[in-house]
This record gives C-alpha cells, sequence and structure tokens, in this order.
C-alpha cells in the first residue's frame, strides 16, 4: 500500500466518529495491512497531531479484526498502554474477547452484557468504574487488574487467576467463582452478594475487609490458608 492510500485510510478513521457505517469498511481494509503498514498509520496520526479519536477507532478497528491480528498487533506495540475507556462494548459490537491479549489496556468506564472474556489476558488492566453483566471471564488471567468500584452482576469467573488484583468497593452480584485462584487480591469494601466461591482458593487474601456479603455458596472443599480471616468471617456474615 502506497503512501497516499496510508493517508486516505487515516481520513476513514478520522470520518468514523460521525459515520460509523464504515467500520466494516475500516476492517475489512485493515485485515490486509501488514504490521509495517500498521505502525505507518499511527506515525501519520501522530505527525498530523491528530486527536486521540483517530487512535482510538483504529484500536477499535483492530479489535474487531480478530484476537490473532489483534494479538500480532499488541505483541509489536507492547509498551504502549491503549485506550479503549468509556465504551459499550454491545454498540461496537464487540461480545468476544476470547484468548484476546488486553494487558495493560484501559477499559476503565466500559460497559457490556454478554461479552466473551474466556482465556482473556487482563493483567495490569484498568477496568475502573466497569459494569458487566452475564459476561464470562473464565480462565481469564486478571493478574495485577484493578476493579476498584466495577460492577459484576451475574458474571462467571470460573478458573480465572487474579493475582494481586484490587477488587476495592466493587460490587459482585450473582457472580461465580468456582475453582477461581485469588491470591494476595484486595477486597476493601467490596460487595459480595449470592455468589457461589465454592472450591475457590483464595492465597494470602483477607476477606475480613469485605463491606458486606450475604447468601454466599462455600462448601469444605473451600480452600483458603488463613481460616481465621476468611472462613470465620464468611460463616459469621452469610
Amino acid at each position: 500500500m502506497e503512501l497516499n492510500e496510508l493517508y486516505a485510510y487515516v481520513n476513514k478513521i478520522d470520518n468514523y466518529a460521525q459515520n460509523p457505517d464504515i467500520l466494516p469498511i475500516i476492517i475489512e481494509e485493515i485485515d490486509d495491512f501488514d504490521s509495517e503498514q500498521i505502525e505507518k498509520l499511527i506515525q501519520i496520526l501522530a505527525d498530523k497531531n491528530k486527536t486521540n479519536k483517530s487512535l482510538d477507532s483504529l484500536i477499535i478497528a483492530m479489535l474487531l479484526s480478530g484476537a490473532n491480528n489483534w494479538n500480532n498487533w499488541r505483541e509489536l506495540n507492547s509498551n504502549k498502554t491503549l485506550n479503549i475507556n468509556d465504551l459499550d462494548l454491545n454498540k461496537i459490537g464487540i461480545i468476544n474477547f476470547d484468548n484476546y491479549n488486553l494487558t495493560d489496556v484501559n477499559m476503565s468506564g466500559c460497559v457490556g452484557t454478554n461479552i466473551s472474556f474466556y482465556r482473556t489476558d487482563l493483567s495490569n488492566c484498568n477496568l475502573i468504574n466497569t459494569s458487566f453483566n452475564k459476561c464470562s471471564f473464565t480462565k481469564a488471567s486478571l493478574e495485577n487488574s484493578n476493579f476498584e468500584n466495577s460492577i459484576l452482576a451475574d458474571c462467571n469467573l470460573s478458573k480465572a487467576f487474579a493475582y494481586n488484583a484490587n477488587f476495592t468497593n466493587a460490587k459482585f452480584n450473582q457472580c461465580k467463582l468456582t475453582l477461581a485462584t485469588i491470591e494476595q487480591a484486595n477486597f476493601t469494601g467490596t460487595s459480595i452478594i449470592n455468589c457461589d466461591i465454592d472450591k475457590s482458593n483464595f492465597i494470602k487474601t483477607d476477606l475480613s475487609v469485605i463491606g458486606n456479603s450475604n447468601n454466599i455458596r462455600i462448601s469444605d472443599k473451600l480452600n483458603f490458608d488463613n481460616l481465621e480471616k476468611a472462613v470465620i468471617y464468611l460463616l459469621h456474615n452469610s
């Protein structure tokens, strides 16, 4: 693709905000781009002092192009923090993040229903003030992710791995955390209502700081490394 064609593509990206219907065209064309062409696109946006909306539109197009395209591009841009914050994921058509590498992505303020994050790498991801309903985080990596003030309703976090995750003031309602591994996580002020944590592993995690808990399903197969601070608290507050 010649340089003038790349500039034409930049103009399409600019027009995306005013004309969302062109997004399928953007996605179809970006499938044919190689990594060098995508890097040139980003450089053009920077050189022309484009607004962040232009780059954000390119990021959305890459997300919609599929896990393989996104992951390859993300690997080439691993040193960059990408922003897709304050988006309604359903409105822009992103409902499947299975196997995506979303490390270091800013998704703060995003909302979504029936979104799948199966085996998604959300390490170091900013998920502050997000709201997810009926979403699946099965086998997702939540290492160092920040869910502060987030709302998770009827979500499935089975077999998720949450090391050093921050759930401060988050709200879990009717969520499933069976067989999840939660290590050194922060649950300060967290609300856990009608959740299933059967057979989960809580390691070096203090649940005595939970703000509110009710109707939590537990069993003798639940594993805590600190019974005094965890099991006793849950039994007396469920």
